[in-house]
């Protein structure tokens, strides 16, 4: 009786809240992943029933709540898609772009109204933050919405010259360009220029930092290492919407936050730190995009040696993958991944394994110089351990035949 009756007393306080309250406590236990479905059905009851006193935050901040917490019940979105055309002309860019980004995860949702929304963003004729751009391609690229002239025309919007976008912005804007496989090299080249700065001046530039965000969606170009992988490709896209609650921190030349802790004039700038998820799907873009600046590869690299004892398995298999792509191989950063593949097989499954063992193979026709540094490393007595933890079945999962084709390509290039 006592569990029933602390559940009987949750669900009263749940349907005596207000509009205001109950998009706080949405937003508060969306953040802590609660799995509860009892208490998400609790929360879509009352919200339905005070719909109509919802406002525009209130409307965007639930729904990334709910979003976030894989609530995919129609009648409840169909309410909030009622709302939302209801309080339309009242929305702002930040709210639209939270309820675009809300939308994009929802599948039973009609992707017209993200859609909507988004040449709404377009065309409002207002300034977007650098964020919220980047935001918003993220969101395209989880709703699965290619529009190539649509997306030249939200980055025409960003003044790369003068901005001063974080490290999580960019990351937030390459890793949508990536899944959109949408190219725009004078982009590319102004991020570039953006992250040497920061890589290289790691201080900061007089930047406010507030509590930034974890990076957004991801997912792999391999079907079965996507599949693997499902865990932690979740775990980034569904932190994009943190990037949008937390106080705006791109800034340009001629503006500065005020933040006492980080203001410009007395010299208290937090360091710019990245993140290894960042740092991953930076490297992934510019590797995936053919986007070869030497400087900021080497600066990355040297992140990633920084870094090392962060990183995680899938995040190493990635780093490969992306080596593998660019053709642009780092002897230490090899050296060190496979000694953490060794420390730690049991970390790994054949999917990732196959992958990262394809990535880090120099092709045939690569440069002399870079081959002579292998065997100097003798990298030989890897790819002997590797196979011979492949025959023991160290690895999770079963051997299947394209695992034995990738096995055998990898052995006529070490």
């Amino acid at each position: 009786m006592g569990p029933r009756s602390r559940r009987g007393g949750r669900d009263t306080e749940i349907f005596s809240k207000n509009a205001s309250q109950l998009a706080h406590l949405v937003r508060v236990v969306s953040r802590k992943g609660s799995e509860d479905d009892h208490f998400w059905n609790q929360v879509t009851r009352r919200l339905i029933y005070i719909i109509d006193t919802i406002s525009t935050k209130q409307l965007s901040y639930i729904a990334n709540g709910l979003a976030k917490a894989r609530v995919a019940d129609p009648e409840t979105w169909n309410s909030i898609v009622k709302r939302h055309y209801q309080l339309q002309k009242e929305y702002d860019v930040k709210d639209m772009v939270l309820m675009a980004n809300a939308l994009a995860k929802v599948k039973c949702v009609e992707h017209e109204v993200f859609q909507n929304i988004v040449h709404r963003i377009k065309d409002a004729g207002t300034t977007v933050p650098p964020r919220y751009i980047a935001v918003l391609v993220n969101s395209m690229a989880v709703a699965g919405y290619r529009d190539t002239t649509l997306v030249d025309s939200l980055l025409e919007q960003l003044n790369l010259e003068a901005s001063q976008m974080s490290v999580v912005s960019i990351a937030i804007l390459l890793d949508g360009l990536y899944n959109l496989r949408h190219r725009n090299r004078k982009v590319l080249a102004c991020l570039a220029e953006r992250l040497k700065n920061v890589l290289t001046h790691p201080k900061g530039e007089g930047v406010s930092r507030h509590n930034e965000a974890h990076i957004a969606a991801t997912n792999s170009s391999d079907v079965s290492y996507r599949i693997r992988t499902h865990e932690y490709m979740s775990e980034v896209q569904n932190t994009s919407d943190k990037a949008m609650f937390e106080q705006d921190t791109d800034t340009t030349a001629s503006h500065v936050s005020q933040n006492k802790a980080t203001q410009e004039d007395d010299g208290s700038v937090t360091s710019t730190r990245i993140s290894t998820q960042q740092l991953v799907l930076i490297h992934r873009a510019y590797s995936q995009f053919a986007f070869y600046d030497k400087k900021l590869f080497d600066l990355l690299f040297r992140q990633m040696e920084i870094l090392r004892n962060k990183l995680k398995p899938l995040e190493i298999v990635m780093i490969a993958n992306s080596m593998g792509k660019s053709k642009l191989h780092n002897k230490s950063i090899i050296e060190l991944l496979c000694k953490k593949v060794i420390a730690n097989k049991s970390g790994y499954t054949m999917d990732m394994i196959t992958v990262f063992l394809h990535g880090i193979c120099l092709p045939r026709d690569n440069n002399r110089g870079m081959r002579l540094q292998w065997k100097i490393w003798k990298h030989a007595e890897f790819f002997t351990q590797m196979f011979e933890a492949v025959i023991q079945n160290a690895f999770d999962g079963d051997i299947n035949a394209k695992h034995c084709l990738t096995m055998l390509q990898i052995m006529t290039k070490v």
